[in-house]
């Protein structure tokens, strides 16, 4: 199944496939998440696959996440910037 532009998510992670902090932000990201007891609605696309997500999103490097479709991070998740994710999250969600 193709994603949509318009297909909701809480977090979608923008990717590359050479992109050597993709993953480890994929994996900071979920594993805040599964800490804190949130369920995480993450999209993750590749943008060299889906140049249209780069494009909607001005994206020009990886990785870069879009939260509720409002706030874009750009760059490798570190730990304790996953957990400021993970509690803008909760506010978004309640």
């Amino acid at each position: 199944m193709k994603l949509e532009l318009n297909d909701p998510f809480d977090v979608m992670l923008l990717v590359s496939p050479n992109c050597k902090w993709c993953k480890l932000t994929e994996h900071v990201l979920l594993d805040a998440a599964s800490k804190n007891g949130i369920s995480l609605n993450l999209q993750k696309v590749d943008i060299t696959k889906n140049p249209e997500f780069a494009e909607r999103y001005n994206i020009l490097s990886t990785p870069s996440l879009i939260l509720y479709d409002k706030t874009t991070i750009v760059g490798a998740l570190p730990e304790d910037a996953a957990k400021e994710v993970i509690e803008r999250l909760k506010i978004y969600k309640n």
